[in-house]
């Protein structure tokens, strides 16, 4: 039940309906900071915020440019630089690991000896021949 007589939270915001009324934009002003806190949006990925600047940025006027794909900062730029460079070596390291596991793959579905010296020699034994 809704009461008839509620004109907001304090006392002496409204005396009659029309008043309250009046009163809302106010209340609610002054309750939205306490009440309802400010988000801030995450954002675009860096990744992307500087491959859009980069490859499109130059394909639009410099309005739409400016709020599409804006200039990324230099440590968004250095942060983007550092880790491709990275990814890159992990990227070497994985193809290398991968040539490896292949070739000692092949060596031993074609039954070569040379693989199983070269394992045994590593793991400390002797070679049975």
């Amino acid at each position: 039940m809704i009461k008839q007589t509620f004109y907001g939270r304090n006392k002496d915001a409204a005396t009659s309906f029309a008043a309250a009324i009046n009163c809302r934009p106010q209340i609610m002003g002054d309750a939205i900071p306490k009440m309802l806190p400010i988000l801030t949006p995450p954002g675009i990925n860096p990744y992307i915020q500087v491959e859009l600047h980069d490859k499109f940025g130059p394909c639009l006027d410099a309005a739409d440019a400016a709020v599409t794909c804006s200039e990324p900062s230099e440590k968004i730029r250095a942060m983007v630089k550092n880790e491709a460079g990275d990814r890159k070596t992990l990227k070497l390291k994985l193809i290398q690991a991968k040539k490896e596991a292949h070739e000692k793959t092949v060596m031993v579905a074609l039954g070569d000896e040379k693989w199983e010296d070269k394992e045994m020699s590593e793991m400390g034994g002797e070679a049975e021949c």
